[in-house]
């Protein structure tokens, strides 16, 4: 009998798209006499320890503002590793499975109370990277020179790297990051595996007739081109650069419009489109929605710094659309320039901060919009997802490490 325990951060989940690959995963691991599947939960909204099941998966959730009785976030970990050592049998094949690198202290205190217990860990960011903007050769500086100001960071490579270690199984997103972290903590390459993320396949196509009749429902001219975003309003999602990039294509194609779905520094991005009425916010919006934006869409765009493998793309490449993202490795890895779409190169300035050329997004812009690609490469994208981001093409290997 085999035990997968998911463990998850309710507050968490929808950060860098780890609430659908957990929604993904579980369709992926079907329960049978032979595997049961338990979710681990941190959730704020309960006050005690509750245990459910509802189809077929076991349910326990812990309290997470029970870490205030805690002095250190460790002494809560160590409680919820009693818990859960308490109920496996450990006659069978108890796998953990972290998706934070920072949970450390729970995944460490399992395995001492559970020696024989298996620590998975699927790498969805990492923090120290995000801070650095992927400049390795900083980090290496300040582990020379142990700066007291990035002493977040440091704190975070260090805590990154025991995680890492002690997982039995590393499952990357791509390729680049499963490269780069290998060799920056010396990890067994024997240890790790690429398994990019997939998706239930919602791609449902709109002819043309369809896709008039739903831009009138949402108050959009029939003629005009869609350009979408969609993800985090950051700074490291670029989106300043699309901005600015579409005011100047707004020059000399007027009948375009800039939709940007997805919340966060709202405000900044508000300034920045000001006097603008055709780039329009629409927030974060349930599936069913943005569904349909990707639908209507004429071009995706995704400038980002930094991206593993972006669950915003595999949707675009879904639906058919055609993406410009930019050259960071995990974009790279799921789309091909001229073919997808566009890559937009990632520049580095002389202290090594990322940055795209704003003139460079406007004329993958145009190459889609004026050349009559965009046909051919929504039908790539249809392939390319189809080939590679299915969720069966996920459930697969999965299955293939159980």
């Amino acid at each position: 009998m085999k035990h997968i325990y998911l463990i998850i951060d309710r507050a968490n989940t929808e950060d860098y798209g780890i609430g659908t690959y957990i929604r993904q995963i579980k369709q992926c691991l079907k329960v049978s006499p032979l595997l049961s599947v338990t979710i681990v939960e941190s959730d704020d909204s309960i006050d005690e320890v509750t245990e459910s099941q509802t189809n077929g998966f076991n349910h326990l959730r812990f309290p997470l503002h029970y870490k205030a009785l805690y002095h250190k976030a460790e002494d809560y970990y160590m409680a919820v590793a009693y818990k859960l050592c308490s109920t496996i049998c450990e006659n069978d094949m108890n796998i953990f499975c972290f998706n934070y690198l920072q949970q450390y202290a729970l995944a460490a205190k399992i395995k001492e109370l559970s020696p024989r217990s298996v620590i998975w860990v699927t790498v969805h960011f990492v923090n120290w990277m995000f801070a650095l903007k992927g400049n390795i050769g900083k980090m290496h500086t300040i582990l020379n020179e142990h700066y007291q100001e990035n002493s977040f960071v440091l704190k975070d490579y260090m805590d990154s790297g025991k995680m890492l270690r002690l997982a039995n199984r590393v499952i990357f997103l791509s390729a680049y990051t499963q490269k780069v972290l290998s060799q920056e903590y010396e990890l067994n390459k024997h240890d790790s595996v690429v398994i990019p993320n997939g998706m239930e396949d919602n791609g449902v196509m709109l002819n043309k007739r369809q896709k008039e009749r739903a831009k009138k429902s949402l108050g959009l001219p029939k003629h005009e081109k869609i350009i979408l975003y969609a993800g985090r309003l950051t700074e490291g999602k670029g989106l300043s650069y699309l901005i600015k990039a579409f005011r100047m294509l707004l020059k000399n194609n007027p009948g375009c419009h800039l939709i940007i779905a997805g919340d966060g520094d709202l405000s900044k991005y508000l300034y920045e489109s000001r006097y603008s009425s055709k780039i329009t916010f629409v927030g974060k919006l349930p599936h069913k929605e943005l569904y349909l934006l990707y639908q209507i869409a004429d071009i995706g765009v995704l400038p980002s710094l930094m991206e593993q493998c972006s669950y915003t793309v595999i949707e675009m490449l879904m639906f058919g659309l055609p993406i410009i993202g930019t050259t960071t490795p995990g974009i790279s890895e799921m789309i091909e320039d001229g073919v997808h779409g566009y890559k937009v190169k990632i520049r580095k300035r002389i202290d090594g901060t990322p940055f795209l050329k704003e003139t460079e997004i406007v004329n993958a812009l145009l190459n889609i919009l004026a050349c009559g690609q965009k046909e051919r490469m929504a039908k790539n994208c249809r392939e390319r997802y189809e080939k590679r981001y299915r969720l069966a093409y996920m459930r697969d290997r999965i299955n293939l490490l159980l």
